[in-house]
């Protein structure tokens, strides 16, 4: 027994050609299955050598030249460069491409080198004969085609990559040493695999399959699962550590550049709630904001100087002040003669900044562009990156921040006023350098590697010129955009180096070693176990052969004998044909089925049954079927002598001698007319309507739900649409139903006229159809669009007129729209939702299309159901208003605010943050306003009555209700009814609904003002552009915001940010209200600062009006 089937040297030379056609396939083949082999190794590789701890293309490349020799060298090879050239491919520049196919081609001829010498050692030492089931033999074997074999390309491969580069020297002998293993394993393991596919002869290979092949592919799988999970739960470690360290450094660097933005606004309400600042002012004021940001460059202060007042600001200022510009040699000299100037006039710290005072940045164009973006717009502006003035020559870079101010008291609501009124701008000076270090000396476990960039620009890059190799195949890369200013910058976060040596184990990948190296012993094992079965195998073999023989000869007779005698007898038709197919014999039933007698057809090749029913590949294909089976069985379609086509149910079977050559063949079928005539009848019965011959809702339902796996499987989406004739019963009931069944065939015609073939019309009964659209969109919209565009066609087919015997008839359909797949649909359950959306067709006055998808149903239904419940209690008056005082420091009452709250019947009272924005989007705000102001005035005139003196009460106003056209004439009507002065109501508005439509608000600002109303500014400092109208509006009041005094105690901004709110607000002669005071210590700092009024959890929470007035008699006792 040969298990190789060595290939003669000579017949190479003298037969047929090495590029033949069978050579050809044989080695397409061969480099098919090493590149799957290679494949599956390298999806078990390990950076940066992409060396596999198991490599089963060894084993495979082994095997094949062991059976074919040189005959698929060819194809071992080129299947190693394509593995080779695409593991360690480099496309990064043409060199580096070059380099990759140089290792590619070494390590591929490598790898042939090692099979041919793993081949010729086992033909030298195990032989080329030997079955390989003896103990010794198989050791042999795998010990020569393994460990030894394999030093071959473990060696090479690793001296091309370490030449290359592309490993180090510490690297090597951890990479040969995979290397070596995982060529030996792969021999281990798939080289008795793949024999007992390919090994000669087959037959002996074959039995060998069950008791090797398919154990070691089992257990394969196996360690390969078993690797994965831990590779699974090692990759999930290693993301969560570095997505933590991204995220921290990230909210670090943030919370930084916020910090600086905060610190330069700071700097520019000095220069805008004060008058003329001096040098000395100016230092006293940022000497701790830079002892509290020690990584800023220098806090500065430009002012704009016209050239024609720039000899009175050079005299005005220090001895030796100049506006100065640099010239190409880096030397500061005075500044040529220009429009206007913009001259670094104050500077902290001077010490190493002094090359930057008097510095007019106008000539720098990046700080030109910024600088022009904050004037013309009001608002903050950050440069790129830029070279500072005080950096010398040295190699630097720097970031500044600007704040533009303008003339105090001057109008700035449009761009020509504020460039006319434009005073200079305050700025912030820094590195990204010094802020990167600063957040990684707070955040020394770092190990990651930082690119920031602002558009086109690089800012800063940690990022080594030769990427990192990642011993770990996840993605590993965090991207983010903070907004700096007017600008946005972009953050990428990638792992460095020391990142996987600090985080990964390998204890996985010693998992996976010692599993194949189990499965390679086991395959040893495996071997030895099943070359003694066939040892005992043969020598059963050898002395049954005979008695076997005898026997089958015998029982062929018998066979033979008993199919003559029966043959004939039968009513089905019987045919039987000699080797070449001329028929020999033809039964009684054969001529009673085709019409022909036997002396038509004997002698004669059976194509003269040949129907058009059937093409000739078809026939080609089922005589390479018989000839390679010996037995073929299906329904076949003849013709008959008189040219009519019949089907038939036909099996050919070959009859074969002893030796295995076919001999006859015999032909036995019967007419299956009746059968199909009864299946087909039954078919359409089943699955489609009998009036217009549309499928049905079984037929429907099936499509649709194989569809709908289809979709989830493949990520696609489709769509079903749902139909209902609009008025058909009308036409039904007065016309006859046979009129309304003419009119659904003509539907029915128009929607199969109007659809593509894969689409499937369908009626469900009376005048409802259903449409289901293939699921081939990539995404939800494209479903959504393709639906609309095929429903709006249907549309119009169907509103086109329709016309019977005597008269015609307009008829238009109400169409639903639902897309599929959505979680945890089923094809019922689309079908409702399609149903559902016709129904909003309809309600709509038909002739309609509307769409139905889940989500937007359950969020649709909570919300009319808060919506339903929020009328019934308006209508209900089931609300209340509760009272917060608003006191001196002493808690002496000065006023009030009125609060809404919801007394819910069963959930009992309900915070306005649940309802009102469901009434802001239900537009109940406004009636919902009313009925606050007009509780407010009510309840003013009880307290009146009651000799209660409350100073005022201040009534928050929603802005959809501030923009109201008789909003003042709602407000003066509520308070003559009620005959209350005017001056004891405050309105509240925020900062948003004041600077939308200025103009507008100023309008009724006034208007509210002249009927004695006061107005106040609620939740002041949380806005963008208050500080821009704070001089337009009539206002009486501003509140802080609680946000600001919550820290104020402890928060250097919030702090200064609200001394300035108060100094302001004084300067301009409006009244401070501080609201969210919890604590004493508030409420002493807000004194001290100028704050005289307050309110807040720490003088008294929101109250009842009942138990307000008790509390207010009590504070008057």
């Amino acid at each position: 027994m040969n298990l190789f089937q060595r290939v003669d040297s000579s017949h190479i030379v003298s037969g047929e050609s090495f590029f033949n056609g069978k050579n050809f396939v044989l080695n397409a083949v061969a480099a098919l299955s090493y590149i799957a082999g290679g494949c599956l190794g390298t999806l078990l590789a390990i950076p940066p050598s992409g060396v596999s701890p198991v490599w089963p293309a060894s084993g495979i490349a082994l095997a094949l030249i062991l059976v074919y020799r040189v005959r698929v060298l060819a194809g071992v090879f080129f299947g190693a460069l394509f593995v080779q050239v695409y593991a360690f491919l480099d496309h990064s520049s043409a060199e580096m491409i070059l380099g990759s196919m140089v290792i590619g081609s070494v390590v591929s001829v490598a790898c042939c080198v090692q099979a041919l010498v793993g081949a010729t050692l086992i033909e030298r030492w195990v032989g080329i004969g030997d079955p390989l089931t003896e103990d010794r033999s198989i050791l042999r074997f795998m010990l020569l085609g393994g460990p030894l074999a394999c030093l071959v390309a473990a060696t090479v491969g690793v001296t091309a990559l370490w030449a290359r580069g592309v490993i180090t020297g510490d690297d090597i002998w951890l990479s040969w040493g995979t290397w070596w293993i995982g060529d030996t394993i792969g021999v281990l393991i798939f080289t008795p695999f793949v024999l007992t596919l390919i090994g000669e002869p087959r037959s002996s290979w074959r039995v060998r399959r069950n008791y090797v092949a398919y154990p070691l592919g089992l257990l394969f799988l196996l360690v390969v699962s078993v690797f994965q999970y831990a590779n699974r739960q090692e990759s999930q470690k290693i993301k969560s550590f570095f997505d933590r360290q991204a995220m921290l450094f990230h909210h670090a660097f943030s919370v930084l550049i916020q910090d600086h933005i905060g610190t330069n606004e700071i700097l520019k309400g000095l220069f805008d709630s004060a008058g003329p600042i001096s040098k000395e002012s100016f230092k006293i004021f940022t000497v701790p904001l830079l002892d509290k940001h020690p990584g800023l460059v220098a806090l500065e202060w430009m002012a704009h100087v016209p050239a024609t007042e720039r000899e009175r600001f050079e005299n005005s200022q220090n001895e030796g002040f100049a506006i100065r510009e640099p010239e190409e040699s880096g030397q500061m000299v005075s500044a040529g003669p220009r429009a206007s100037y913009l001259p670094v006039t104050f500077l902290e710290p001077l010490d190493g900044n002094e090359k930057a005072l008097g510095y007019d940045i106008l000539v720098n164009p990046i700080a030109l562009s910024a600088v022009e973006s904050a004037r013309d717009r009001g608002a903050t502006a950050v440069t790129g990156k830029l070279k500072l003035v005080q950096d010398g020559h040295a190699d630097k870079s720097g970031i500044v921040i600007y704040s533009p101010v303008y003339e105090r008291f001057q109008p700035v609501d449009t761009v020509e006023s504020r460039r006319l009124h434009f005073k200079g701008v305050a700025a912030t000076v820094f590195r990204i350098d010094d802020l990167v270090s600063i957040v990684l000396s707070n955040l020394p476990d770092m190990q990651l590697l930082i690119r920031i960039s602002d558009h086109n620009s690089m800012l800063f890059s940690n990022f080594p010129e030769r990427p990192v190799h990642k011993v770990i195949d996840i993605p590993l890369r965090v991207a983010e955009r903070i907004t700096v200013g007017d600008r946005g910058w972009y953050i990428i976060y990638e792992p460095s180096g020391q990142f996987f040596h600090r985080h990964l184990s390998w204890s996985v990948w010693w998992l996976l070693l010692g599993g194949f190296s189990f499965t390679g012993l086991t395959g040893i094992g495996l071997l030895m176990l099943s070359g003694r079965t066939l040892r005992m195998e043969e020598e059963v073999k050898k002395r049954t052969l005979e008695l076997k023989r005898s026997n089958a000869s015998l029982a062929e007779s018998e066979s033979q004998l008993r199919l003559a005698a029966t043959t004939f007898e039968t009513h089905e038709g019987i045919l039987i044909t000699d080797s070449a197919g001329n028929i020999l014999r033809v039964n009684h039933a054969f001529s009673e089925i085709t019409g022909f007698s036997s002396d038509e057809v004997i002698g004669r090749n059976p194509r003269i049954l040949q129907s058009d029913r059937h093409d000739n590949d078809f026939y080609d294909e089922l005589w390479r079927y018989l000839l390679t089976v010996g037995k073929f069985e299906g329904e076949i379609w003849n013709r008959r002598k008189n040219g009519e086509n019949v089907p038939t149910w036909q099996t050919i079977t070959a009859v074969k001698n002893e030796q295995g050559d076919t001999t006859h063949f015999v032909a036995i079928f019967y007419d299956i007319t009746e059968k199909k005539k009864a299946e087909n009848e039954i078919h359409d019965l089943a699955f489609y309507d009998p009036l217009t011959a549309l499928a049905n809702r079984r037929l429907l339902v099936n499509q649709l739900s194989n569809e709908l796996a289809v979709s989830k499987r493949q990520g696609t989406f489709g769509s079903i649409i749902f139909l209902d004739l609009d008025r058909f019963k009308v036409l039904n009931d007065s016309l006859g139903h046979h009129v309304g069944d003419e009119l659904l065939i003509q539907v029915a015609n128009r929607l199969k006229d109007s659809l593509r073939e894969e689409d499937i019309p369908s009626r469900l009964g009376g005048d409802e159809f259903v449409i289901l659209i293939h699921a081939n969109k990539r995404s939800l919209e494209a479903a959504s669009d393709e639906a609309l565009h095929v429903a709006e066609k249907i549309r119009r087919a169907l509103n086109r007129t329709y016309f019977f015997d005597d008269f015609e008839h307009h008829c238009s359909p109400s169409i639903g729209i639902a897309l599929f797949p959505d979680s945890g649909q089923t094809a019922n359950q689309i079908l409702q939702q399609a149903d559902k959306a016709m129904y909003q067709s309809k309600a709509k006055g038909r002739n309609t299309i509307s769409f139905f998808h889940q989500s937007i149903q359950e969020a649709a239904d909570a919300r009319m159901f808060l919506e339903k419940e929020l009328r019934s209690a308006i209508e209900n008056q089931d609300f209340v208003l509760y009272y917060q005082p608003q006191t001196d420091r002493l808690g002496r009452l000065s006023g009030s605010e009125a609060l809404i709250r919801w007394e819910h019947k069963e959930k009992g009272l309900i915070s306005p943050d649940q309802f009102i924005p469901v009434a802001e989007e239900a537009g109940l705000i406004v009636p919902l306003g009313i009925w606050v102001f007009r509780e407010s005035c009510m309840q003013m005139r009880k307290w009146l009555d009651n000799g209660l003196d409350i100073q005022h009460i201040s009534i928050n106003v929603s802005s959809k209700q501030f923009r109201q056209q008789d909003f003042v004439d709602q407000i003066a009507e509520a308070i003559s009814q009620y005959e209350v002065p005017a001056s004891r109501f405050v309105i509240e508005l925020t900062e948003g609904v004041v600077i939308d439509n200025i103009d507008d608000t100023v309008k009724k600002m006034r208007a509210l003002k002249q009927l004695g109303v006061k107005i106040s500014i609620d939740d002041f400092g949380t806005g963008y552009s208050s500080l821009t109208y704070l001089k337009q509006l009539p206002l009486d009041e501003l509140k802080i915001d609680k946000s600001f005094v919550r820290d104020i105690t402890t928060d250097f901004n919030d702090a200064v940010i609200i001394e300035t709110i108060i100094n302001m607000a004084h300067n301009l002669g409006i009244d401070v209200i501080a609201e969210g005071v919890e604590t004493e210590a508030q409420r002493d700092f807000l004194y001290n600062k100028g704050c005289r009024v307050f309110q807040g959890y720490y003088f008294s929470r929101p109250m009842t009006s009942a138990d307000f007035e008790v509390w207010v008699r009590k504070g008057e006792r």
